[in-house]
Parts: structure tokens; C-alpha cells; sequence
């Protein structure tokens, strides 16, 4: 049971320290293309406060779908358990609600996020194209 909590705090922890990485990476690509574009773009740097908030983040999530599944481990029901083992090997019911919940929520994100994107790339590009009324 503890190596499942711990398993998923690393795998989130990993993808914490990923997005960080993307964003340091994103952070210089912003500031060499649209240097003379974006004013004072050279003070734009990662705050420690949120790195400190993406870790926190990072270990909550991990925490809190590492406890999921050892949570259902610790109680089986043997009853049910012997009646959905003879119906193959990929879970019962209540894994296939769960494991169709996660994905219909995991499609509904990127979906949202993917519409987010799209709308703040178009805002970038129209806000481009604006006269500011004064010489930066």
C-alpha cells in the first residue's frame, strides 16, 4: 500500500519538476523572441513562491491519487471479488466506472485546455497588431 503513495508522489514530483522545466524553457524562448516587444520582459523570472506552490501542488496530487487506489485495495469486498474475477482480468464494476470517470475527465481537460490555448494565442496575435499611441 505505502509503495503505491509513494510511486504516484514520485511520478508527480517528476511531472512538477517537468512543467518547471518547460516553464524555464518557455521563460527564454518568451524573452529572446519578444524582447524588444514586451517591456521590462528581462525582469520576467520564476518566483520562488511558486515553485514552492507547484512542489505543494505536486505532492498533494500525488498523495491524493496514491491513496485512491490503496484505499480500494485495503477493503475488498471477496464476494464480489470472486464474482468479478470470473468475469475476466480487467476489474470489476466499480474499476470500470472508476477507470471511465478518470478518462471522460481527462478528455474533458484537454479539451478546455485546448480551447484556452486557442483563445489566448488569438488574443496574443490581435493584441500584436494594436497601436499602443506611443513610442516604446
Amino acid at each position: 500500500m505505502t509503495e503505491m503513495v509513494a510511486e504516484h508522489i514520485v511520478l508527480a514530483l517528476v511531472g512538477g519538476a517537468a512543467g518547471v522545466a518547460l516553464a524555464q524553457l518557455t521563460l527564454g524562448v518568451v524573452k529572446q523572441w519578444a524582447g524588444d516587444r514586451i517591456p521590462r520582459v528581462e525582469e520576467v523570472a520564476l518566483d520562488p513562491a511558486v515553485l514552492l506552490f507547484s512542489l505543494g501542488v505536486s505532492l498533494f496530487v500525488g498523495l491524493l491519487l496514491g491513496l485512491l487506489p490503496a484505499w480500494q485495495v485495503a477493503k475488498p469486498d471477496l464476494v464480489d471479488a470472486l464474482k468479478d474475477s470470473s468475469r475476466g482480468t480487467s476489474g470489476g464494476r466499480g474499476q470500470s466506472r472508476t477507470r471511465t470517470a478518470l478518462m471522460v475527465g481527462e478528455v474533458t481537460v484537454s479539451f478546455v485546455l485546448l480551447a484556452v490555448a486557442g483563445l489566448l494565442v488569438a488574443s496574443f496575435m490581435r493584441l500584436q497588431g494594436v497601436d499602443p499611441r506611443f513610442r516604446p
